[in-house]
């Protein structure tokens, strides 16, 4: 079959692609956007109407001063108009932001997650998200992202599993979300919304690691998140032959060793009471958390190797404890890997990449 774009697919087109020169640039003008685009300055100016018309732009005074004294026009997001959600899914809690189209966090918000049951938890998820909402009434929510643990399909919004909830099984919770608000909706892996949202130089190639109940990883290599189901489950590689049994059937996963689920469970105590036995001097304690850096380390060098990226992120409520292993850490790496440089960032990302990415791909064509 022979394919086309028809003329609205083209004007949809050509909207969504002025409309992100302005978010990229702040503000500019008419002439600006022709030159840059290379279109006519009547092709902007048609669009730059419609698209403050629909509310998406309005029109501000430049900086620059023309001649006789005159202040050129620019247009500029309307942040007061167009909002957008981000949830983050995680057995640590739920939590939100809502946005403008400038990316500003109009509010956060958190709540508990009931991880017992799918039912239960879908019914959270959407409860959440109509409280959320509600503070964005007389606006239009324009899409919602949200950032999911365990093996997720991004291109269909499907959630495969869930590690936590027993009977999580190929749920396409984009669409059941759709169906209940009539928002477009998009799913993503929660590592790669917390590195879309970190990473302020997106050609500086990245990984990223989420250390906190289970282990998640995501990449960016040349500017592009590395996207695809099920890849980079490296919680799930082998760390010891034949070592710890894994909940994935198989044994010596690095998250029996590196995360606090596995460590709670290698260690039989609560998590919080055997980081504090290790801040007292425990030696038997400390030495999980010795073992939790000395794995992490031999994956983060094996990785940055394979993959050429040198900048390590590492976030999650394990590293709220991040005394009692960074220090071994880096001196692991140090010898194994010297060119990896480990900084650590906020797992609050979660929600605002899950946006972020949302709004990138909602604005991919817009209806003037």
């Amino acid at each position: 079959m022979k394919n086309f774009i028809d003329q609205r697919n083209m004007k949809q087109s050509n909207a969504a692609e002025v409309f992100n020169l302005i978010r990229e640039n702040g503000k500019m003008t008419r002439r600006e956007i022709a030159d840059t685009l290379d279109i006519s300055w009547g092709a902007v100016s048609t669009i730059a109407s419609r698209l403050i018309e629909e509310k998406y732009l309005v029109e501000v005074k430049g900086d620059a001063v023309l001649a006789k004294g005159r202040t050129p026009f620019c247009l500029e997001v309307n942040g007061d108009e167009h909002f957008a959600v981000g949830i983050d899914v995680n057995r640590s809690g739920l939590s939100a932001v809502l946005v403008n189209l400038k990316n500003r966090v109009l509010g956060k918000w958190a709540a508990e997650a009931d991880f017992s049951s799918r039912e239960l938890l879908t019914n959270g998820v959407t409860d959440f998200i109509s409280e959320v909402l509600e503070h964005a009434e007389g606006h239009r929510v324009r899409c919602i992202g949200v950032a999911m643990q365990g093996v997720v399909d991004s291109e269909k919004g499907i959630s495969y599993s869930l590690p936590g909830c027993k009977d999580w099984e190929s749920v396409n919770l984009a669409e059941l979300i759709r169906d209940k608000f009539g928002i477009p909706v998009y799913i993503e892996h929660d590592p790669n919304c917390i590195l879309y949202a970190s990473v302020s130089d997106s050609s500086e190639d990245t990984l990223l690691l989420r250390i906190d109940k289970g282990i998640g990883m995501a990449a960016t290599l040349g500017g592009r998140i590395l996207a695809k189901s099920g890849i980079l489950e490296v919680g799930h590689t082998c760390v010891v032959r034949d070592g710890r049994p894994c909940m994935c059937g198989r044994h010596g996963c690095l998250e029996q060793y590196a995360s606090m689920r596995g460590i709670e469970k290698a260690s039989g105590m609560e998590f919080s009471r055997l980081a504090e036995a290790a801040r007292n001097g425990d030696a038997k304690a400390s030495e999980y958390f010795n073992e939790a850096a000395k794995y992490l380390a031999y994956v983060i060098s094996n990785v940055s190797h394979l993959l050429c990226a040198y900048n390590v992120l590492l976030c999650g409520d394990m590293c709220g404890y991040r005394d009692l292993f960074a220090d071994k850490l880096t001196g692991i790496l140090a010898n194994s890997a010297p060119n990896v440089k480990v900084s650590y960032t906020d797992v609050e990302n979660a929600p605002l990449g899950a946006v972020l990415i949302a709004i990138d791909r909602s604005l991919e064509q817009i209806d003037i």
